[in-house]
């Protein structure tokens, strides 16, 4: 929906367990030495101010990001590893400690972001920040204004602007995501063979979600192997539109990850309050990493009544 700007939202609970996810996705795909391609079908502006007056205007950020960096302001890998659960670590510490490793470089890097430039990482950045040089991402943005702001990002961030200079080629497309993905999926030389999807759109119309199923299975009939990662809203009103989303990704008949972040329970039919995400094809080892840094979540961001899920079916 060409009328909705991310930076009234950016930071908010929703944004902080989309990127944390999108984090293990980009260190799972770091795991083998080829390199990888990442698709953002709805990039927005890649970097946003949380001073910026539209970012102020609904403070969003301040139950988010910044209460995440306030209440973990000295936690490191290992404090994040000793508060796993046992049963867990036991089972996979090699997972764990590879998810607490992570969920700390994201605050480290958040931090560092908000110190040096006053910037908070969008989904690009994110993935940019724990990618290779040799990897590559392909931004897709259809906002008129938006995509000025990403292209001008995306120069910052080639210029160092996240802290590091090797980052790989950034290739910014102002087009409809679900179009691009249609028409450059499979990826073809000189993208890699290999890599990933996030598709998350407003969700303000319904079209959305119909565009978002019809983009999922696209994607996993033309380009098999890939993990398709869909991000989505939890709102009472549209929950019917939510079971229909997780019956087309079961209906790729591939492995799918479904994990839930709920900061609240439900007030009313139109708040927010939480967020899921969808993987088709999700990497290796990935739901034992959530499993163990959902509960913090939960606890740092959530207020009475939080809560999370995560359970991965196959219909096959």
């Amino acid at each position: 929906m060409l009328s909705y700007r991310h930076a009234f939202h950016a930071g908010n609970h929703a944004d902080v367990f989309k990127h944390l996810t999108l984090a293990l996705i980009t260190k799972a795909y770091c795991r083998k030495d080829k390199p990888f391609v990442y698709f953002d079908a709805q990039a927005a502006a890649a970097l946003y101010s949380l001073d910026d007056e539209r970012a102020i205007q609904t403070g969003e950020a301040e139950n988010g990001i910044c209460a995440l960096l306030n209440k973990l302001e000295n936690t490191d890998a290992a404090s994040i590893l000793q508060s796993a659960d046992a049963e867990l670590l036991a089972k996979d510490e090699s997972a764990v400690k590879e998810a607490a490793e992570t969920f700390s470089e994201y605050l480290n890097f958040c931090k560092a972001l908000k110190t040096s430039s006053g910037f908070y990482p969008g989904s690009p950045a994110v993935v940019c920040n724990f990618a290779r040089q040799k990897d590559q991402l392909v931004l897709m943005e259809l906002h008129s204004s938006e995509i000025e702001v990403l292209k001008a990002n995306v120069e910052l961030i080639k210029k160092g602007a996240l802290g590091k200079k090797d980052v790989g080629d950034i290739h910014v497309h102002h087009r409809d995501g679900f179009a691009g993905l249609k028409a450059m999926l499979p990826p073809k030389a000189p993208l890699p063979s290999r890599g990933f999807v996030l598709l998350d759109p407003s969700y303000e119309i319904d079209k959305d979600y119909s565009d978002v199923e019809e983009a999922v299975k696209a994607a996993a009939r033309s380009w098999h192997n890939s993990a398709i990662a869909v991000w989505y809203p939890l709102v009472e009103r549209r929950h019917e539109k939510t079971v229909h989303l997780k019956e087309a990704c079961l209906s790729t008949n591939q492995e799918v990850l479904c994990a839930e972040l709920c900061v609240s329970k439900p007030e009313s039919e139109h708040g927010l309050y939480g967020s899921g995400m969808l993987i088709v094809n999700p990497p290796w080892k990935l739901d034992t990493q959530l499993k163990a840094l959902l509960p913090i979540l939960a606890e740092k961001l959530g207020g009475v009544g939080a809560s999370f899920s995560l359970n991965i079916e196959n219909q096959n």
